[in-house]
C-alpha cells in the first residue's frame, strides 16, 4: 500500500537538508497522500514525504517480501556504490560521508561513516554502476531464493564490463 520514490542529489548540502526532496527516499500512500507514520510527519521544517535522506544517486528499489524491508541501490561517486537497507528517518550520509572519492582522486570524507549515519549493507570499490535491484523469489533456482541481485553497468572505469551481482545475506541482512 506504500509507494516509494527516489530522488537524486546535486553536489551541495541539499541531501542533508530536510526542507527539500533532493537526495531522499519519499514515501506515499497509494492514493498520493502522506502515510501517518512517516518519520518526520508533523515537523514544520521537514518535507512530510521524506522517509530517508542523505542519498546521492539511487538507481533501484526493492522490497524483501518476507520481511517487508526496503532496499536501495545507490551509485557512489568514484567508487563507493552501495546497497542500503532503508530505516525510517535514516541518514545515509551524502555528501558528508562516502566510501567513494571525488573524480580527481581526493577523499570525500575522512571516514566513510560517522555516528548517526546508516552503514550500507554492501559497498563496491571500484564502482559497478548499479542499475537495478531485486530479490529472487522464484522456484526455478532454489539455491538463489532470497538472494539479492544487483545489475551493474560496468566494473570500475572499464566499459562493457557490466554484470549481474548476486548478494547472499544472512537472516539479519548482513
Amino acid at each position: 500500500g506504500s509507494i516509494y520514490m527516489t530522488t537524486g542529489a546535486p553536489f551541495g548540502p541539499q541531501a542533508q537538508q530536510l526542507d527539500n526532496v533532493f537526495g531522499k527516499v519519499l514515501r506515499f500512500n497509494d492514493d498520493g497522500s502522506i502515510p501517518g507514520d512517516n518519520p518526520f510527519l508533523g515537523r514544520d521544517d521537514v518535507h512530510p514525504a521524506i522517509y530517508t535522506y542523505g542519498h546521492r544517486d539511487q538507481l533501484g528499489l526493492t522490497v524483501h517480501k518476507a520481511s517487508g524491508t526496503v532496499f536501495a541501490a545507490e551509485h557512489g561517486p568514484n567508487g563507493g556504490d552501495e546497497v542500503n537497507l532503508l530505516v525510517p528517518g535514516g541518514n545515509y550520509g551524502w555528501p558528508a560521508t562516502s566510501y567513494g572519492r571525488n573524480y580527481d582522486g581526493t577523499r570525500i570524507s575522512d571516514l566513510p561513516v560517522e555516528r548517526g549515519i546508516e552503514k550500507p549493507q554492501v559497498v563496491w570499490i571500484p564502482s559497478i554502476g548499479p542499475s537495478g535491484i531485486m530479490f529472487y523469489d522464484g522456484d526455478a533456482f532454489p539455491a538463489w531464493k532470497g538472494n539479492l541481485f544487483v545489475g551493474s553497468v560496468r566494473y570500475g572505469q572499464i566499459n562493457r564490463t557490466g554484470a549481474l551481482e548476486r548478494v547472499v545475506f544472512n537472516e539479519n541482512f548482513e
